[in-house]
């Protein structure tokens, strides 16, 4: 017997694994177009759908936040809003994080951080959180201090401009 999944785009993990359990331990036959389900496999049929319908389900969220209030950020090379703002987020990980708000005179800020999965997402464990019939919900905060852009002085960037000129000047060794 051959089950199709449909891509996950379009079908709960919770299904696919029903239907992978309906193909794997039921009996199922084909006959004139019907299908015949023996009456031992009625139940489980049963069992296994009531309880794909009753699963849990996890709201990741991120919420950031800057003094002052109002800068971009950019999250992953993606605009996502001025804070203070609240979005949500898929993966664990490194994410790349940019904050901008020079209409205000502030510097930007380029910062990489790490969220990192808690104990009910770590492998055995997410497959029966993912089960549990109630929700959890993964909230994570951070807080970013912008600063002032300060202007440089004259003398510092007539010395930055001969640093350059003379190491401009000196030949690439090869």
């Amino acid at each position: 017997m051959i089950v199709r999944l449909a891509p996950a785009s379009r079908v709960t993990h919770a299904c696919r694994a029903a239907w992978l359990l309906i193909s794997l331990f039921l009996r199922l036959s084909c006959s004139g177009g019907r299908v015949i389900i023996s009456g031992m496999s009625k139940r489980v049929v049963i069992l296994v759908l009531v309880t794909a319908g009753l699963n849990g389900c996890l709201e990741r969220k991120l919420t950031i936040t800057t003094e002052p209030e109002g800068a971009l950020v950019i999250l992953s090379d993606k605009e996502v809003g001025r804070t203070p703002l609240t979005t949500t987020f898929t993966w664990h990980g490194d994410y790349d994080i940019i904050i901008r708000y020079p209409e205000k005179g502030y510097e930007m800020l380029n910062v990489c951080e790490g969220i990192y999965p808690k104990w009910y997402e770590w492998p055995p464990i997410d497959l029966l959180s993912q089960l549990a019939p109630w929700t959890y919900r993964d909230h994570r905060y951070l807080h970013y201090k912008l600063t002032k852009y300060k202007t440089p002085k004259d003398e510092d960037l007539i010395h930055r401009a001969k640093d350059l000129q003379r190491r401009n000047a000196t030949p690439v060794k090869r």
